[in-house]
């Protein structure tokens, strides 16, 4: 028992400690639990005290129950895709408009995948007739701020040359911020 429970040790003393840690220390835990019940068992049986173990038995399956379910409510965000909220899309936004060459953004999508990593994809609408390069140059731009600013993990951007109705509007808006 003393054996098995070194690793428990180890990974309970870690700081910080990923998905894949806290399931394996739950299990550690739980594996621990399952052989105390099986020495008590024994124990008891030897007394001649023979409703000890499956007593003992249903305790440690009931832990490990709860603990199962505590982990999958943890983790079922990341499992599902929870969207990391409407402030955060927000921001995306705001910073991928705010490169020069981009004339709209939509298809705006972020997800979590995994504890505190998440996964944007968007679409840029560019100007009509951009050159191939000038268009990747925005879009890499687009994608260096949103990391940069908002640590996202992975950011894919889709660039697209922007309809003619939007360009106008575009065009519209800039000249009535610039005061043109």
């Amino acid at each position: 028992m003393v054996i098995a429970a070194l690793p428990l040790v180890r990974l309970f003393m870690q700081k910080e400690r990923g998905a894949a840690a806290k399931a394996q220390l739950m299990e550690l835990v739980n594996d621990e639990l399952g052989l105390l019940a099986a020495l008590i068992g024994t124990l008891f049986i030897l007394w001649d005290k023979p409703l000890a173990d499956p007593i003992a038995a249903i305790i440690v399956a009931t832990i490990i129950a709860i603990n199962g379910l505590r982990l999958f409510r943890e983790n079922l965000c990341f499992l599902l895709g929870r969207s990391p909220g409407p402030e955060f899309l927000a921001r995306v936004e705001s910073l991928a408009r705010s490169v020069d060459g981009v004339l709209g953004v939509h298809d705006l999508r972020a997800e979590y995948v995994g504890p505190g990593t998440v996964h944007a994809g968007m679409h840029i609408q560019v100007h009509r007739g951009l050159p191939l390069e000038e268009a990747n140059h925005i879009a890499e731009e687009v994608r260096r701020q949103v990391q940069q600013v908002t640590g996202c993990g992975y950011c894919i951007i889709h660039v697209e040359a922007a309809e003619p109705k939007a360009l106008s509007l575009a065009e519209k808006t800039t000249a009535g911020l610039t005061g043109a």
